[in-house]
């Protein structure tokens, strides 16, 4: 047995079945654990520089972790494309 807690609202749901090891393992090593509810907004909470939120870890959970490298350039290169479009407005 396993139990998720969300890290904003304190909502805890029990998981009796098995879990496979790379899930269990994303919801153990994380930064932050936030539910799906509609009456918590963790998921809205801000997160810090370096880290990604994935939406949908064992149903609806969304975990918060370090982003890999491909994903921080990424995300860099997305906000560097942004700007330049608002620049030429």
């Amino acid at each position: 047995m396993f139990i998720l807690k969300c890290k904003s609202c304190g909502f805890e749901q029990i998981v009796k079945k098995r879990i496979d090891e790379y899930t269990y393992n994303q919801l153990i090593n994380n930064e932050g654990l936030f539910c799906d509810r509609k009456c918590c907004n963790g998921r809205k909470s801000e997160k810090p520089n370096g880290y990604v939120a994935v939406y949908g870890v064992f149903g609806g959970w969304t975990i918060i972790r370090q982003a890999t490298l491909e994903e921080y350039r990424g995300i860099k290169r997305a906000k560097e494309i942004r700007d330049l479009g608002l620049k030429n407005l």
